[in-house]
């Protein structure tokens, strides 16, 4: 089964200018409105492999959008949307939602998850690169077309 803080929907390689996209389970944002934190990091891979905090909930580029999936089971969903900035700088990034739920036993209790890691590029030609080598590793067969498809 699913657990709080679970990446149901992973975020997508993009371009500045697009929205990445990541869902999370839930719990409910009023089980503490972490007013001193954020409900959400949009974060950017070191070259020494440690992540530098790029975005946060308060930003204007960030959405958070919260939604009930039971009533009974008390199960949430959080949408996560980042509008990719024009002056982003390209890279690896991931993004992390946290959060705290209710559990009958042990009261209000904090989770957190990270998405899998997604690719900023700043050009059209970095994407289709990217995509040509992803093809290529994967050994598929096919012709150039089918190639272009991969981002259309």
């Amino acid at each position: 089964g699913l657990a709080f803080g679970d990446c149901i929907e992973q975020p997508r390689d993009a371009v500045p200018g697009e929205v990445v996209v990541a869902r999370f389970v839930a719990g409910h944002l009023r089980n503490n409105l972490m007013l001193e934190e954020s409900f959400l990091n949009v974060e950017k891979e070191e070259m020494d492999g440690t992540w530098t905090i790029v975005a946060v909930d308060a930003d204007w580029q960030t959405k958070l959008e919260w939604q009930r999936t039971n009533i009974l089971l008390g199960e949430s969903e959080v949408k996560i949307t980042w509008e990719v900035p024009a002056d982003v700088e390209e890279g690896t990034y991931r993004i992390s939602h946290q959060g705290y739920y209710k559990h009958i036993l042990k009261g209000t209790t904090p989770y957190q998850g990270t998405s899998e890691t997604f690719n900023v590029f700043t050009s059209v030609d970095a994407v289709f690169n990217a995509q040509r080598k992803k093809y290529v590793e994967n050994g598929r067969q096919g012709g150039l077309l089918s190639l272009l498809g991969l981002y259309m």
